[in-house]
């Protein structure tokens, strides 16, 4: 599944302040660390059925305000697979890999 190729990469304008152009998860990230926002995208649609626009939605809700560009944001977005964040977002953060677990989905409010 494909989630567009909508970002741009960042830059320094003309005053010397570095710019970053939004994509569609809404926050600052890198190239590498976009493809892997799209693997887990792509996971959450694939695991439980529900839109490509909710699970960016989710992802949004998930990660508010997020910026995946430091060595640390990026070390802690890569060690998790794509597919185990596609759980840990629509579970909420529940402990999804624990057995008898009785999961319930993420309340997810749609963004306006």
């Amino acid at each position: 599944m494909t989630y567009g190729n909508d970002d741009k990469t960042s830059g320094v304008d003309a005053g010397g302040w570095q710019t970053v152009e939004m994509n569609e998860f809404g926050f600052s990230a890198t190239d590498e660390a976009l493809d892997y926002l799209r693997e887990i995208a792509s996971s959450m649609v694939d695991l439980f059925g529900v839109s490509s626009a909710e699970a960016v939605g989710r992802m949004r809700q998930f990660w508010p305000s997020q910026a995946f560009r430091t060595d640390y944001a990026l070390m802690a977005l890569f060690h998790r697979s794509p597919e185990g964040w596609a759980k840990t977002i629509y579970y909420g953060g529940k402990p999804w890999w624990l057995e008898g677990q009785e999961l319930t989905p993420a309340l997810y409010r749609p963004e306006p």
